[in-house]
């Protein structure tokens, strides 16, 4: 009986080591995780941005140590790749991330528009994570009727914000249509701000009636940290 038992117990300890040895074995096909960190609004690549892939294992008895594999900083372009062979098994997982700690120590807040889930990602294939990040910026708006012909002149404007709302349309006419004749009437003008915002490219529409015609035309603005901007609208 117990040269049986011995017997079962060898069984029981080949039968761990293929299955050990099946979770342990690597693909043949390279798997890529390109990190790609950019300013939408002005396709400036951030340099210098630290990122790093991690191996996790869900199985917890492969003898594999979860942990950092690899690490690494942006380009001249705002990218960086890494290529590596990855576990077959569905229990071992690869996580790629940045340091977003990059943007708080500039001391220039930032928004990020688009980061990927830090999993996302397939083995054996190219993978490409891409952050769209922006930097806030005050800004002014000036508005005048630099041509004003009398009481009769009106004017209305509204905005569209190309990266930083979802769905990117125009928004309600200014002033509010419900309030007054939803016009600027006669010959306004007016200062605001400062107003602060990310950065982002603004399209304006205004419709302008001046002598009983009216006119519709579009103007597109940055508003950016770079300077302080004021947006000049003058009809």
């Amino acid at each position: 009986m117990a040269h049986q038992k011995i017997t079962y117990a060898l069984i029981l300890f080949l039968a761990g080591s293929v299955l050990l040895s099946c979770k342990k074995k690597l693909s043949k096909e390279d798997t890529t995780v390109e990190w790609v960190v950019v300013n939408p609004v002005t396709n400036t690549p951030y340099v210098g941005v630290p990122v790093r892939l991690s191996l996790i294992d869900y199985g917890n008895n492969s003898g594999v140590e979860s942990g950092v594999i690899f690490e690494g900083v942006t380009n001249s372009q705002g990218r960086v790749s890494y290529t590596f062979k990855a576990y077959e098994s569905a229990t071992f997982t690869y996580w790629g991330e940045i340091d977003l700690n990059y943007f708080h120590a500039t001391g220039q807040e930032y928004a990020t528009l688009k980061q990927p889930s830090p999993g996302e990602f397939n083995k054996n294939e190219l993978n490409e994570l891409r952050y769209e990040i922006v930097p806030y910026a005050q800004y002014f708006v000036h508005t005048k009727n630099i041509d004003c012909q009398g009481e009769g002149d009106k004017m209305r404007l509204r905005r569209r914000y190309i990266y930083t709302y979802t769905p990117s349309n125009f928004g309600n006419w200014s002033p509010n249509p419900n309030i007054s004749s939803g016009f600027y009437e006669g010959c306004h003008e007016n200062f605001n701000g400062p107003i602060t915002g990310v950065s982002d490219s603004v399209i304006y529409e205004i419709e302008v009636t001046k002598n009983g015609i009216t006119q519709t035309f579009l103007e597109k603005f940055y508003i950016g940290p770079e300077q302080v901007d004021t947006i000049k609208i003058y009809y």
